[in-house]
């Protein structure tokens, strides 16, 4: 009787596994490996927001020996980056010892794949550094083969490509968004494209007045679409009198910390509560802390083209560009999933554009001039020669001071290609005259890609958290992942944040 169950469980495994193999077949694959170095060992725990639910052999991970297959087409692949030494110290179910140290230094790594069909690839650090990115660092045709010593990760994603217009507004913000980043890019010199992986979103949404002292209240300047505090229906001008029931206490703490604190403390899937006046009428306002997210997504510019194996790592915006970026991706998000498109991703392309930005940030001095703090590089205001710590005195009237970045920009929009701008520049308590051409700057084409299953991901990401004890993984990812979870909900965090929250387009 036990050899007849044995033989049955073998042949629908068999069956099974030729089941997946076809299919795979079917939408075609790649295999690839990871070379380790002497200093780090490199480990795959989750694609496109998944985690992996079988563990790498602990021996084959350490001596390069594990063969993944990964079926082609766009993914974002998480993996964790061990110090040999600590790895060395695991025993084979991956659980660390008490003695082990280093777990502390244990990152976490994106890299977006697009994989061609029929490959065989390896991945490398490309240093041995810490904070070293990843490339492929060989690669040859090959055909996927069925074995029990592959691993297969990472199915075929529905894909929809939408090039029609979104609404003017989504529009207007795209073009923004795409000027941003690549001005991002310019300014940093890094490689133009990027992965920015499913995120928790931070911010609870309402943007305080710090400067309100009056009645021990807490003044709202604004509240951010998409966020929890526009959910739980807060407006502009709502005084906050009481955070869940308590009377606010400025000697305690600032307006800011207080508010954060609260926040914080209550636990997810609790309820908030506020008492508010609003005109003059004293309400209350309740809801439930839950989770949001930041959909994970992916974007680069001027690669029209697939057909090519290509590896993109995780880089770091700076905070504005970054909270810039994570609204449009919310609101993106948002309108797709409005439309219940059966899709895993969608993926938009512009076309190139001309940008008269002037690539500059300052700040204007009463009666002298407009500070300027950056200048982007390559931007028309660095090719005149702007430099950081210039105070623009006129620009091109002589008999008109600048000292009002909204009228210098103003102006700017009647420049013409080529027209020949004379800037009067305080530099070190000296005047001088900066002249050349205007040049436009060309935006190249921008394609993005946003997961619309994040909250699949995320959710069952959660669950898993919640409930993983002794697993495989357990230690690691409620190390590496439960930051993320506790890290308390706030107000606007940054300063970035708060001035980006000033422009109209999130009032």
């Amino acid at each position: 009787m036990n050899l007849v169950f044995k033989l049955v469980v073998l042949f629908f495994s068999l069956f099974i596994k030729q089941i997946l193999a076809n299919d795979y077949h079917n939408l075609g694959c790649s295999t690839f490996t990871i070379k380790q170095n002497d200093d780090y060992i490199l480990e795959v725990v989750g694609v496109d927001g998944k985690m992996l639910e079988k563990k790498a052999n602990y021996r084959k991970t350490m001596d390069s020996r594990v063969t993944y297959q990964i079926s082609s087409g766009e993914h974002t692949l998480t993996l964790l980056q061990y110090p040999k030494s600590y790895y060395q110290l695991k025993q084979s179910h991956f659980a660390p010892r008490a003695s082990a140290k280093g777990r502390e230094v244990v990152k976490e790594k994106f890299i977006h794949l697009n994989v061609l069909a029929n490959y065989h690839f390896q991945l490398e650090m490309i240093e041995k550094s810490e904070m070293t990115g990843i490339h492929i660092n060989s690669f040859e045709k090959s055909t996927c083969k069925v074995s029990d010593e592959i691993t297969v990760i990472g199915g075929g994603n529905r894909l929809i490509i939408d090039n029609e217009p979104l609404p003017k507004l989504l529009e207007q913000q795209l073009t923004q968004i795409q000027k941003q980043l690549y001005q991002f890019h310019q300014q940093s010199r890094t490689n133009e494209a990027n992965l920015i992986p499913i995120n928790i979103d931070q911010y609870f949404g309402s943007i305080l007045d710090h400067e309100y002292t009056q009645n021990n209240h807490i003044k709202v300047l604004s509240v951010l679409p998409f966020s929890i505090a526009s959910s739980m229906g807060f407006k502009s001008g709502d005084l906050i009198t009481q955070l869940g029931g308590e009377t606010i206490n400025p000697d305690k703490a600032s307006s800011r910390e207080l508010f954060e604190t609260y926040i914080g403390n209550v636990k997810f899937d609790n309820t908030l509560k506020f008492d508010i006046i609003r005109g003059g009428k004293k309400m209350k306002i309740e809801g439930i802390k839950q989770v949001g997210i930041i959909p994970a997504s992916f974007y680069h510019f001027n690669q029209t083209t697939t057909n090519q194996l290509r590896l993109v790592n995780n880089k770091m915006m700076d905070p504005q560009t970054t909270f810039s970026y994570q609204r449009q991706i919310i609101a993106l998000y948002d309108y797709y999933k409005a439309k219940n498109l059966a899709a895993d991703q969608i993926k938009l392309y512009r076309d190139k554009l001309i940008s008269k930005d002037l690539g500059i940030q300052g700040k204007a001095l009463k009666g002298q001039g407009l500070l300027i703090h950056t200048v982007t590089r390559m931007s028309p205001m660095e090719k005149i020669g702007l430099q950081s710590g210039d105070i623009i005195v006129n620009a091109t009237n002589k008999n008109i001071l600048t000292d009002n970045i909204t009228a210098l920009i103003s102006q700017a929009r009647h420049w013409q290609e080529g027209q020949i701008i004379t800037l009067l520049v305080n530099r070190e308590d000296k005047l001088i005259e900066l002249t050349g051409q205007f040049e436009a700057t060309e935006i190249p084409a921008f394609t993005l890609t946003i997961d619309l299953k994040s909250h699949e991901y995320l959710s069952e990401l959660r669950k898993k958290l919640t409930t993983l004890q002794n697993g495989f993984y357990g230690p690691i990812y409620r190390n590496t992942y439960q930051s993320q979870f506790s890290s308390p909900f706030s107000s606007i965090k940054s300063r970035a944040a708060s001035n980006a929250a000033d422009n109209p387009k999130y009032k």
